[in-house]
């Protein structure tokens, strides 16, 4: 787990849980790791939706999310990109997430791993609980109600997760940006993560940067971006309801 928490540790038939070296060039700086993450986050989300149709979405930096009932507003399986920012609302599940582990020499990476998991083919209860996490774990049989093909899902996410990489080296990190649906406008509570925890910073997140950082707006007014820390959405206390009150229409979903 990152950053000392409950380590993921799935059967070994009925999810995935791969390994991919993305050989990155000399010239890869170290600041761009995060990207390689967020690839992968893409990959993922958009793999699990196009091959069983499950509403996807991600949370910065390295969950990838499902919804079991009502998506979020704007949200659509048929989008052409991982769909649905969070919202204090609607209850995701974590269908898997991404971790990079990587070496450095100087400014460049001189090696990575990008190691990605999802829950497939087994019911998210037979996982346990998981004291330190903030979504409870969903997989795409409880999601769906059927079993779907491993080896197609991980066709699928491989190819994307390829043209990403391959985009990324080339410099065209744009597309990446566009496809990573994220908590744009939410307020947010950005903590250290694993035991102990506590707070780094609250306020409203505003994006991700290039490098892929969150960035935030503080209560001041001042923006800053986090290179790292577990995001959880702060309650927002909703407005009294009253007899003229007519339903708001849904916000489309943020694209970054």
């Amino acid at each position: 787990g990152r950053a000392g928490k409950s380590p993921w540790l799935p059967p070994p038939r009925p999810s995935i849980a791969v390994p991919v070296p993305p050989r990155p060039p000399p010239t890869f700086p170290a600041t761009s790791l995060p990207r390689l993450g967020m690839a992968a986050g893409v990959a993922a989300a958009e793999a699990a939706r196009e091959e069983r149709g499950v509403v996807t979405g991600l949370k910065w930096p390295n969950d990838v999310l499902a919804w079991a009932a009502q998506p979020p507003a704007g949200a659509s399986a048929g989008a052409a990109s991982p769909a649905g920012a969070l919202s204090p609302e609607v209850s995701p599940g974590k269908l898997g997430g991404v971790l990079v582990e990587s070496a450095l020499q100087g400014g460049a990476v001189a090696h990575a791993v990008v190691g990605i998991g999802l829950n497939v083919n087994l019911p998210a209860a037979s996982l346990g609980p998981f004291a330190d996490t903030t979504l409870p774990p969903t997989s795409i049989l409880d999601l769906t109600g059927r079993p779907a093909s491993r080896e197609d899902l991980l066709l699928r996410l491989l190819h994307a997760l390829g043209r990403l990489i391959q985009d990324l080296y080339a410099g065209r990190e744009g597309d990446l940006l566009a496809r990573y649906v994220d908590l744009q406008g939410q307020p947010v509570r950005l903590s250290a993560g694993g035991p102990p925890s506590g707070a780094i910073a609250e306020g409203i997140a505003e994006g991700i940067t290039p490098d892929g950082a969150l960035l935030l707006r503080l209560p001041g007014g001042e923006r800053r971006a986090f290179a790292y820390g577990e995001v959880t959405l702060r309650p927002t206390t909703p407005p009294a309801p009253t007899a003229a009150r007519r339903p708001s229409p849904a916000a489309p979903a943020s694209r970054l």
